[in-house]
């Protein structure tokens, strides 16, 4: 009778619908199978077990897993990653990410993202990487325009002020691809 009284709690140990133990954290049961996933190189795992997390989950994922695992993870996901993630986790880590990566894949990623989740990515890379990225961008109106909008309020907000630094670089780069085909 033991038996069947904890088998309710073992099974919700095994839920893959709730990541989060007690106390808000990643649960270790569930780091250790995608850490073990990733291990064995299990992509279908993977894709259909931490691909379709939402991308706040994947995100406290990805801050919980080891350095190296979270460049493997990005790499067996492919095309699944939610590059959106990125914009959940430590700059440290969004970092660690991105320099691990080539920047055509981030080129590639960043143009199905929102345009202040794109630039949100980028701002922190050196002028370089971003230059290069860039120019592998479609420069369409629709990526511009949440910025030029609010940037011209005068707004002394914190988050005015990011966007007022995040339209300044696509100002910039607009420029630049302007002055290079003339």
């Amino acid at each position: 009778m033991d038996d069947l009284e904890t088998l309710p709690e073992a099974a919700s140990d095994n839920d893959e619908s709730d990541i989060y133990g007690d106390d808000g954290a990643v649960k270790t049961s569930y780091l250790a199978r995608v850490g073990a996933a990733i291990a064995d190189r299990d992509v279908l795992f993977l894709r259909s077990h931490v691909g379709k997390l939402h991308q706040s989950e994947l995100g406290h994922v990805l801050e919980a897993l080891h350095s190296e695992q979270r460049a493997a993870l990005v790499e067996l996901l492919g095309d699944e990653f939610d590059f959106a993630s990125l914009t959940e986790v430590d700059e440290a880590v969004r970092m660690e990410i991105v320099d691990a990566l080539p920047n055509e894949q981030i080129a590639e990623a960043v143009q199905e993202l929102d345009s202040d989740d794109a630039v949100y990515i980028l701002e922190d890379l050196d002028q370089e990487d971003r230059d290069e990225i860039l120019a592998q961008l479609p420069f369409t109106e629709r990526a511009a325009a949440p910025f030029a909008r609010l940037s011209r309020g005068n707004s002394r907000s914190p988050h005015a002020d990011r966007v007022r630094r995040r339209s300044a670089v696509l100002d910039r780069w607009a420029d630049d691809r302007l002055h290079a085909r003339q």
